[in-house]
């Protein structure tokens, strides 16, 4: 099964507005958006980070699979991708897996492995003995525009049945 997601992100109260416009730009900037990221004044427009970052998630046996689909000229950073299983139903097995990402010389974080186009995450999972059938996950990530935008920290806590024929 494959979740795509819809879900209000977690980086303060002025972006946790999933209804905002596809752009943020000083023109369009009802909530005061385009002020905190810096954007004052005539200048490049910036996707909202669920446009420029489409997170879904599928279930299969034994691991759950997070996946984005970033819009052109825009990055997500390997180092930080998380994914963590809250709750008693559903526990993780082993380490969240990430392929090699492309190497960047980042202002911020110096030498590090961005994802252009699209990225990918597993981890093993297994069914408690006496869970009911619920996966909780907590996923965060972080992404920039090649343009010079760098969006906060993403969390996002998704709930999705886990059958019971699932190991």
């Amino acid at each position: 099964m494959v979740w795509a997601l819809t879900a209000t992100i977690s980086v303060g109260p002025v972006l946790a507005e999933t209804g905002a416009s596809p752009a943020i730009s000083p023109a369009n900037d009802k909530g005061g958006v385009a002020q905190i990221l810096g954007l004052g004044g005539a200048g490049p427009e910036f996707l909202h980070p669920d446009v420029a970052f489409v997170l879904s998630v599928e279930q299969v046996p034994g691991k759950v699979v997070a996946s984005w689909r970033i819009a052109e000229h825009y990055y997500l950073y390997r180092e930080r991708i998380a994914i963590e299983v809250v709750g008693p139903d559903v526990r993780a097995t082993g380490a969240l897996h990430l392929p090699a990402g492309q190497p960047k010389e980042d202002a911020y974080l110096g030498r590090t492995e961005v994802y252009y186009d699209q990225a990918w995450a597993e981890l093993p999972i297994q069914r408690s003995a006496d869970g009911p059938g619920q996966l909780t996950l907590r996923v965060r990530y972080q992404g920039c525009a090649d343009a010079g935008l760098c969006y906060p920290p993403i969390t996002k806590t998704l709930e999705l049945p886990f059958p019971k024929s699932s190991p």
